[in-house]
C-alpha cells in the first residue's frame, strides 16, 4: 500500500519543471481510492484529502482535467514528507484521551512586537519572542496563528514522550479549537503551521483534539481597592488592577456592556459558522460578510449598526486600527437602513390615556398601598418626562443610591422640586432639579 500511494503521490508532488500542472478526473479518483484506503490506518490524513475531493466537484468525465493548484501540492507534500520514513505499521493509540491538564501539558500566545509564546511540559519549559518579520507581514494579528504556533512547537519538542496517546487541549480561541478539530484552514499561513502539526503527530501516532474554554473575564469589582488607598500603606498591585477594571467597567453602562458582548458572540458565531478565521483588527471582507448575513437573516437595521458598534469598541480596546469605519462599511449600513425604513409606531401617553390607567390600578394592585405606589409613579413620570431608570431601582436587592429618595423631593403649596441623581444625558452623576409646577384641574 504505501509503495502504491507513493508512485501516486511523487508525479504530481514533485518540485522543479518536471511537476504536473494538471491531472485528468480519472488519475485523481485513483490517487483518492488509494489515499482513503490510507486513512484506515493513518487517521489524520484524511484533512488532506478534502482539497482533493474538492477539486473533482462538478467533473463528470473522466478525461476532463483538474488543475494542481498550490494548496493541494503542499497537501501531497506531506503525505510524501510522512510516507518517506512510514514502516507501515501503527500501534493503537490510548483508549481514553487525556487532557493538557493531567499532562502538565500548557501553551500561550500573546499578540504584540515585543511579545511571544510560551510552553510548560511536566517542569519543562520553552519560550520566544516572534519575529520582526511575522510583524512586518501582519501575523501577529492573526491570534489564531499565533495560538497554533506553540502547540506546534511542543509537539516537534516533546512529541516522542506523547506517542500513541489522544490528547485533548482546551484552548480558549474558538477559531484555534475549530481548526486543530478540522486539521484545516483558508488561511494559507495557518495551513503551513496544520501540515507541520499533523506530520508531527502521525510521526509519533499522536491523536488531537481541542475544547474551547471561554476566557475568563476581568474580576468583580470589590471596595479591597477603596479600603486599600484609605490605609497609610501604598496599595497592592492586585488592588491597583481591580481598580482599573472597576474604572474600565464603569465607562459604560450595564446594558450597553451586554449588547457590545453579544455584539462579539454573534461575529463569533458567524466566523465558526463559515470557518473564517477569528482575527483581530477584523477584515475589512469579514465586517462587508457579516453585515450582509445579518440582512439576509432579517436583523433589523438599529440591530446591525450596534453589533458594528460593538465590534467598534472591541478595536479601540485592543489598541486595533478600528476597521468598521472603513468606507464600504459605512455605506452598506447606510443602504441597509435605505432599504429597510422603520416606522416608530409607539404612541404617546396622553393625560386621558394616564387617567384611564391609573383609574384602572385599583382593579388590578394587591393592596391599597401598591395601588397608590404604582399611581404616584406613573404621574410623576409623566410631569416631570422621566425615564423608569432615574428614579426607582432595578429590584429590591439593588443597593444603589440612584433611586428617588424622601430627602430628594421638596413640597411646596404651588410646585414640587425633585431631586435627580443620575440620569441618560447625565451618566456621571452631577444631579439636577426639575420643578413642577401645580397643574391647574388638579390631576
Amino acid at each position: 500500500m504505501k509503495a502504491l500511494v507513493h508512485v501516486c503521490i511523487f508525479g504530481i508532488a514533485r518540485h522543479g519543471k518536471d511537476s504536473i500542472k494538471k491531472v485528468t478526473l480519472r488519475e485523481m479518483q485513483s490517487l483518492l481510492g488509494s489515499l482513503n484506503f490510507a486513512c484506515r490506518v493513518v487517521v489524520p490524513g484524511r484533512a488532506f484529502c478534502r482539497r482533493l475531493i474538492d477539486s473533482t466537484i462538478g467533473l463528470n468525465k473522466p478525461h476532463y482535467r483538474i488543475r494542481i493548484t498550490s494548496n493541494i501540492k503542499a497537501d501531497l507534500l506531506m503525505w510524501k514528507s510522512f510516507l518517506k520514513n512510514f514502516n507501515g505499521l501503527t500501534l493503537m493509540p490510548d483508549r481514553l484521551w487525556t487532557s493538557n491538564e493531567a499532562l502538565e501539558f500548557y501553551t500561550d500566545s500573546a499578540g504584540g512586537s515585543t511579545l511571544g509564546f510560551g510552553i510548560y511540559f511536566k517542569g519543562r519549559w520553552a519560550h520566544g519572542l516572534w519575529p520582526r518579520t511575522w510583524h512586518e507581514r501582519g501575523l501577529l494579528s492573526n491570534i489564531t496563528f499565533l495560538e497554533l504556533f506553540p502547540v506546534m512547537v511542543a509537539i516537534i519538542l516533546w512529541g516522542s514522550e506523547l506517542r500513541n496517546k489522544k490528547v485533548l487541549f482546551h484552548i480558549d480561541n474558538e477559531g484555534a479549537v475549530h481548526i486543530i478539530n478540522k486539521k484545516s484552514s483558508k488561511s494559507s499561513d495557518v495551513m503551513v503551521l496544520v501540515r507541520r502539526l499533523v506530520l508531527e503527530t502521525l510521526h509519533h501516532n499522536i491523536l488531537i483534539k481541542a475544547d474551547h474554554v471561554p476566557v475568563v473575564p476581568f474580576p468583580e469589582p470589590s471596595t479591597k481597592c477603596i479600603s486599600d488607598t484609605n490605609s497609610n500603606s501604598e496599595p497592592s498591585m492586585d488592588s491597583i488592577t481591580e481598580e482599573s477594571a472597576r474604572l474600565f467597567s464603569d465607562s459604560l453602562a450595564g446594558n450597553t456592556w451586554k449588547s457590545y458582548s453579544r455584539a462579539r458572540s454573534v461575529l463569533d458565531s458567524f466566523q465558526l459558522l463559515y470557518t473564517l478565521d477569528k482575527v483581530w483588527p477584523v477584515p475589512v471582507e469579514q465586517l462587508v460578510q457579516f453585515i450582509a448575513y445579518l440582512s439576509l437573516k432579517q436583523s433589523s437595521p438599529a440591530t446591525v449598526r450596534l453589533y458594528i458598534s460593538g465590534i467598534s469598541f472591541s478595536h479601540k480596546e485592543r489598541n486595533l486600527e478600528d476597521t468598521t469605519k472603513n468606507f464600504v462599511v459605512s455605506k452598506m449600513l447606510e443602504g441597509l437602513h435605505r432599504n429597510h425604513p422603520q416606522r416608530d409606531n409607539r404612541a404617546p401617553v396622553t393625560l386621558p390615556l394616564l387617567r384611564q390607567i391609573t383609574d384602572a390600578l385599583p382593579s388590578i394592585c394587591s393592596s391599597t398601598y401598591e395601588s397608590l405606589l404604582f399611581k404616584s409613579s406613573f404621574i410623576l413620570a409623566f410631569f416631570a418626562m422621566l425615564r423608569v431608570s432615574e428614579f426607582t431601582t432595578k429590584n429590591k436587592s439593588d443597593s444603589s443610591t440612584e433611586a428617588l429618595q424622601l430627602s430628594d423631593v421638596v413640597v411646596s403649596d404651588c410646585q414640587l422640586k425633585i431631586n435627580i441623581k443620575k440620569s441618560k444625558t447625565d451618566q456621571r452623576g452631577y444631579s439636577t432639579f426639575i420643578v413642577i409646577n401645580k397643574y391647574r384641574d388638579n390631576a
